[in-house]
């Protein structure tokens, strides 16, 4: 029998915990995993797989984000061309904390000998430490938008500082107002920035939301044309026409109902230590002769140009409890009419 760490939920820590415990004499690196970990990479959800990882500069990681600056060009007579305008560029620098994610797994010896009498125990095994790894990758998705760090530098938390918080762009949207013009109107206000070069990629919203503005543009007289946007190798999406082009509008079950992100992704980073992916250590057996597996990754993520390059956009009134979360039957009327959503049971 196998039995799961953490009851099969993985774990934010602190750097330094996870090092002390989890490097420590005795523990030894496992690379036959590192294909099966790599496979599961490729399955997790589409922000973090748009999003580039570079390694980390070190703990805290630091980095330089430009400031704003009035505009230093001029016209001049060309036959008095001024050598002193000002050409200094303005950065300041940012730091964050890493992040240490873990979880394990422990395989009991007689459960592990019994299973390998029967041939099982190779396969069992490879999906029991698959799963860990899926567990992990799910945490990673679901702290950037729920991570509870207050900043990044934030010690007192050992998750993701979420995107929710760092965007510090945000507007309204008015309840039942049309979000696909919503959208539009937001990212044309992102554009419209003199002092920085602002250019969105990609609309992140929760699957209910996306189904309201989809039930929205069936029913509208003008629909709005949509348009197949690859956002992964062979996964494509629904894209709208807006003043950046077309953007494609990614659902993600752990962005906030009510929320939708206006991003630039290429202001967004993982910065990670020594590995982009989880590693898996096999440690040495104890005096229960369980066979222990523990899966390290020590990242944090980082928007840039928080207050300037994205925006976050809130629906009035519209939270988890006021959409029919969980329901089991759904009612279409008739075509003329507005599709509901009735209660089990009622």
């Amino acid at each position: 029998m196998s039995i799961r760490l953490f009851d099969g939920e993985s774990r934010f820590m602190s750097f330094a915990n996870a090092t002390a415990d989890y490097i420590g004499t005795g523990a030894l690196y496992v690379p036959v995993f590192e294909s099966q970990i790599m496979d599961k990479t490729r399955k997790r959800g589409t922000l973090l797989q748009r999003v580039k990882a570079k390694a980390a500069t070190g703990h805290p990681t630091r980095y330089f984000e430009k400031l704003a600056h009035d505009t230093k060009e001029k016209f001049i007579d060309p036959r008095a061309i001024d050598h002193a305008l000002d050409t200094q560029v303005q950065r300041v620098e940012r730091s964050a904390l890493i992040r240490a994610e873990v979880d394990g797994i422990t395989f009991g010896k007689f459960d592990r000998e019994v299973t390998q009498q029967q041939g099982l125990f190779g396969d069992l095994q490879a999906q029991d430490l698959s799963e860990v790894v899926s567990d992990m990758l799910d945490a990673q998705d679901r702290a950037v938008w729920t991570g509870g760090a207050k900043d990044l530098m934030d010690s007192t938390s050992h998750e993701y500082c979420s995107i929710l918080t760092q965007i510090k762009k945000t507007g309204t949207i008015a309840k039942d107002a049309r979000l696909t013009e919503a959208i539009r109107n937001g990212v044309a206000m992102l554009m419209y920035n003199k002092k920085y070069k602002v250019t969105p990629t990609a609309i992140y919203m929760n699957p209910l939301d996306k189904a309201k503005l989809e039930s929205q543009e069936i029913n509208a007289k003008d629909k709005v044309k949509t348009y197949d946007v690859e956002v992964l190798p062979g996964i494509k999406v629904t894209g709208i026409m807006t003043v950046a082009g077309v953007l494609p509008i990614v659902t993600d079950i752990y962005c906030p109902v009510g929320k939708i992100a206006i991003v630039d992704e290429n202001l967004l980073e993982r910065q990670y230590v020594a590995s982009a992916v989880p590693r898996m250590y096999q440690l040495g057996t104890e005096k229960d002769l369980a066979q222990r597996y523990i899966a390290v990754l020590f990242d944090t993520f980082i928007v840039r140009g928080g207050n300037y390059g994205h925006l976050m956009l809130t629906i009035d009134g519209e939270t988890e409890a006021t959409v029919p979360v969980g329901t089991d039957v759904i009612t279409v009327n008739k075509t003329d009419e507005s599709p509901s959503t009735n209660a089990a049971g009622a």
